[in-house]
């Protein structure tokens, strides 16, 4: 059973990005390939699709889904309505993720 949240630095689709150059295939594959041989599923997510903004202004921004949790099918099992909170910041480039979960913590087969 593994969770794992943060900033990835590479985003899985192409429609996880908005601007900028669209040399990005390599960087998709690997981190899909990485995704797929550990067995990590994205928990989705509420609020805004991008939480990466480089802040530069309308002609050359660039906008990332780069951050996000990922679990294994054992976690979402335990976990059934976790989703990833994406929650705006206009102080910092990545918006912060809150990923809430009720206070009963699954019970583990011993």
């Amino acid at each position: 059973m593994t969770l794992i949240m943060g900033d990835f630095n590479s985003f899985l689709k192409p429609s996880e990005k908005r601007g900028g150059d669209d040399h990005f295939q390599p960087k998709i594959a690997s981190f899909k390939q990485f995704t797929d041989a550990v067995g990590f599923l994205d928990l989705g997510f509420n609020g805004p699709k991008f939480t990466w903004n480089n802040r530069r202004g309308s002609t050359s921004n660039i906008q990332e889904r780069i951050d996000r949790g990922l679990a294994t099918s054992s976690w979402l099992s335990a976990y059934p309505n976790a989703m990833s909170n994406h929650l705006e910041d206009i102080s910092f480039d990545h918006w912060p993720i809150l990923l809430p979960i009720d206070n009963t913590w699954p019970k583990l087969k011993q």
